[in-house]
């Protein structure tokens, strides 16, 4: 996961468009939460950490694509 800066996040996804949870990309956690989440079934999206705030337990009009 090159490239992740310390403003952004991850945030997982259900298929429906309900962001489940987020999780900052530079938590030492972070690579076993993805996983969890992505086994789990989510879509695990990486955005800016601002807007991972506002969606968190909310439903997303789109579902993101892969």
């Amino acid at each position: 996961m090159s490239g992740i800066t310390e403003q952004q996040a991850y945030i997982s996804v259900t298929k429906k468009g309900f962001v489940d949870g987020a999780c900052f990309t530079e938590s030492s956690d972070s690579e076993n939460w993805v996983t969890e989440q992505e086994k789990a079934g989510f879509k695990v999206k990486v955005v800016d950490r601002q807007y991972a705030k506002k969606v968190v337990f909310t439903q997303l009009i789109a579902v993101f694509e892969a």
